[in-house]
Order: C-alpha cells, then sequence, then structure tokens
C-alpha cells in the first residue's frame, strides 16, 4: 500500500513537471485563490527539555490535506499566504493496548482543522518558499485517542515551483514540512508533536489586485 502510494505521487510530479515545463512563469501581479491537495506521510515525534526525536512507540502512516488557498500580492517578491484545511491523518501504534478488555494494535486516526498565515518569497522562474504558522483544532477529541491532542499553534515550510498553464490558471508543485502544536493549547501527556511530510500541489486562478 505504502509502495503504490509513493509510487503514485512520483507519477503525478512527473506528469504534471514534464506537460508544464515550459509554460509561463507566475504573474506576480496577481492575487491567486484556489484548492490545495496534499498527501502526506505523518510521523510522530516526543519533545523533552534536551530533544526532539521520534516516537519509537509509533510508526507512521499516509494521509491528507485537502483545503483552499489565497494568496495576497504584496510587491514583486512577497506574497501574504492564507486559508484553510482539512488533514485527515494516521499513526500506526506499535503497542497494544487495552480496548473492549482485549489488548490490540490498531492505526489511529486524527481529523484536523488547520488555518495558515504565511509569507510566500518568489524568486525567478517561477520558484518560491512559503514560510508561515497555522492554527489547529482537532476535531475527533471525543474519541480515545493515544497520541497527545494537537489543539495549538504549528509552523510550515514549503518550497517549489509555480506554472502558469493558461491566462489566469496555475499550478504550484512543492514539497512542504508541516508540524503541529508547537505552542500547545492544552497540556500534553507525552509532549507529543505529529508532523506531516508531503508534496503540496495547488490548482489557483488568479485576478488583478
Amino acid at each position: 500500500m505504502k509502495e503504490r502510494m509513493r509510487r503514485g505521487i512520483l507519477l503525478i510530479l512527473m506528469i504534471l513537471t514534464g506537460s508544464y515545463l515550459k509554460g509561463q512563469e507566475q504573474d506576480l501581479n496577481n492575487n491567486h485563490i484556489g484548492i490545495t491537495l496534499l498527501p502526506v506521510y505523518t510521523e510522530c515525534y516526543r519533545k523533552s527539555n534536551k530533544s526532539f526525536k521520534k516516537d519509537n512507540r509509533i510508526n507512521g502512516e499516509y494521509g491528507f490535506n485537502i483545503g483552499f488557498k489565497y494568496l495576497r500580492f504584496i510587491n514583486k517578491k512577497y506574497q501574504l499566504e492564507s486559508g484553510v484545511n482539512y488533514s485527515k491523518i494516521y499513526v500506526y501504534l506499535t503497542e497494544e493496548i487495552k480496548l473492549d478488555n482485549e489488548y490490540i494494535s490498531r492505526t489511529e486516526q486524527h481529523n484536523i482543522l488547520s488555518f495558515p498565515v504565511g509569507i510566500q518569497r518568489s524568486f525567478r522562474g517561477g520558484f518560491f518558499l512559503s514560510v508561515g504558522s497555522h492554527i489547529n483544532l482537532e476535531l475527533n477529541e471525543w474519541t480515545y485517542l493515544e497520541v497527545d491532542s494537537q489543539d495549538g499553534i504549528g509552523f510550515y515550510v514549503s518550497a517549489g515551483k509555480a506554472f502558469r498553464i493558461s491566462e489566469n490558471i496555475y499550478i504550484g508543485i512543492s514539497p512542504i514540512v508541516k508540524v503541529y502544536s508547537v505552542i500547545a493549547f492544552k497540556d500534553k501527556a507525552d509532549n507529543q508533536n505529529l508532523i506531516d511530510f508531503g508534496i503540496r500541489m495547488d490548482l489557483s486562478y488568479g485576478f488583478l489586485r
């Protein structure tokens, strides 16, 4: 399953890059609104006073983010990035837990609503770097979750390339790292943070500022 998803992501990247490699550069005088799809691989990390390392009790799994994105023109080099994202991500608990008087291993699902705000720095050739923060709200806290709540403020960094495929339509492709709940809204029992590693794909419409 993991190998098929990995190959699928690579195939999408090759198709998009090959199809639009000769496309026009992004028109930086436009604002942009669009949709975002982000296949991700999620890992769980544990922080302490002296370290920040992977939680060996929990293995990574694949999931996805989907949402809306808005880019607001500031100047020729910088744009304000905002939006809203829904994340459906998974981790696998390697240690057995007691559930209904039985000890089982299980995959744990996290549904998270995120509100990102960041800055995008544009470069020649349509390349860009995005850095920002996001407010996270965990939607399934009514269920029993082994991993700490991810309610809080997280951070993300992404770098990639935008392709202009028509007068007003753009596609962006960028690897991204997204860290949840760096600043937690609630006390954490184990100081755990989920981290998404993925490829962000944006389809946006540009309009005059």
